[in-house]
């Protein structure tokens, strides 16, 4: 099932004006990778025991990899507002005014946003990826539209 995407006349305390929300919940999503992280993660966690022959390194390394994949096992929240973009993961919060992107590239599964006009090699460090779920068109028209000026 597919959240979709929420719009709403008032995204956030500082951003009065109207912009576009939605959750993305990737395991929610995706049954059979749900599963397979699932089986996959206690049966790292009990090679890591075996191997160093100590339980709290085999609980150890469950956590680790659990954590690792918070982004997998948890709602991650989009917020496309007037100023910024905001995006809630579940271990942290990032902020980024429009100014900060240059262009777009809509992909298959979401919208990267990139602060260079061309390809650079270091635009997957500096950019930032949304999972747009299945309202990516929209998604990107409203990106576009704040990338070319249209709003501010």
């Amino acid at each position: 099932m597919n959240p979709g995407l929420k719009t709403s006349g008032r995204v956030g305390a500082d951003q009065p004006s109207e912009g576009l929300r939605w959750t993305v919940h990737p395991a929610k999503d995706r049954g059979w990778r749900l599963a397979l992280a699932s089986l996959s993660i206690p049966l790292f966690a009990a090679v890591a025991g075996l191997t160093t022959g100590s339980i709290p390194w085999g609980l150890f390394a469950g956590c680790l990899i659990f954590i690792s994949l918070n982004r997998f096992f948890f709602p991650t929240a989009y917020v496309l507002g007037s100023a910024a973009v905001e995006v809630r993961y579940p271990l942290r919060k990032v902020r980024r005014p429009w100014s900060d992107f240059s262009s777009i590239q809509v992909e298959g599964n979401g919208i990267f946003l990139s602060p260079y006009s061309r390809p650079n090699r270091l635009e997957n460090f500096r950019g930032l990826f949304l999972l747009a779920g299945g309202e990516r068109d929209e998604a990107a028209k409203f990106i576009t539209r704040h990338l070319e000026g249209g709003e501010s």
